[in-house]
């Protein structure tokens, strides 16, 4: 449905020629910038990561340095997959998350889940999503990545009706946080290395293992976690 002009002609063209004669398509007739486009479509990866970023309004220039093509076959890119102009509005966006979210199609719902967490958590969501978090090893950077991989992971699972993998994910969450307070515990008494940290998680999880946490599970609002009576004890202890 998207209208042919002159300067997305010679995609629409390839884009419709390897979906409906993928034996016969030769990607070698085309110029290299046709090429990339093509492969931020067809690599999924590629396709979720833009797609997120235009979602969330990230200039085309930022894009491209992340995804290493030009601005311009950004530009071409949305116009022919994910114009953001249809998306203007929270109910638009509702709407679309609805549609992905309960499509027959396992990448259409992954899209949909990764919109939708891109929309209500912004750039720090995709930067957990795909990994361009930076690779800080302090003992404080391990323990804030604790906590935003358990709360993603457990949003992310929200919005799929699965109960089971649901509460499975809980049980994990107890086990970070339970860590992560250990690990605030040990920096606060003369610090800890990322070595005794992984064999504390390792220890930790093997001991869930075995006792099954047979337990009420409870979900923890991290919003309110960080009570005024918390931070008050945290910034004593100087952390």
């Amino acid at each position: 449905n998207v209208k042919k002009t002159k300067t997305t002609k010679n995609y629409i063209d390839a884009f419709l020629k390897k979906k409906s004669e993928p034996d016969k398509f030769n990607i070698n007739k085309y110029s290299d910038t046709v090429a990339d486009v093509l492969y931020l479509e067809e690599d999924n990866l590629h396709f979720m990561f833009v797609a997120s970023l235009l979602f969330i309004d990230v200039d085309y220039k930022i894009i491209a340095s992340f995804t290493g093509v030009g601005e311009k076959e950004i530009k071409v890119f949305e116009e022919l997959f994910f114009n953001r102009k249809f998306f203007r509005g929270v109910l638009a966006k509702i709407n679309f998350f609805k549609k992905l979210l309960f499509s027959d199609n396992e990448d259409e719902r992954e899209l949909g889940i990764i919109l939708k967490s891109a929309h209500l958590f912004g750039k720090e969501y995709i930067e957990w999503k795909f990994g361009l978090s930076a690779k800080d090893t302090s003992t404080q950077n391990v323990v804030l990545n604790t906590f935003k991989d358990m709360y993603f992971k457990h949003m992310e699972k929200s919005y799929i009706i699965k109960p089971n993998e649901i509460q499975e994910h809980i049980r994990a969450g107890k086990q970070l946080i339970s860590a992560a307070l250990d690990i605030q515990k040990s920096q606060s008494s003369g610090g800890s290395t990322i070595d005794s940290i992984k064999q504390y998680l390792i220890e930790l999880n093997n001991s869930v293992g075995n006792n099954g946490w047979n337990e009420d599970l409870e979900v923890l609002d991290l919003n309110s976690y960080n009570s005024e009576i918390d931070l008050k004890e945290n910034k004593e202890k100087g952390l």
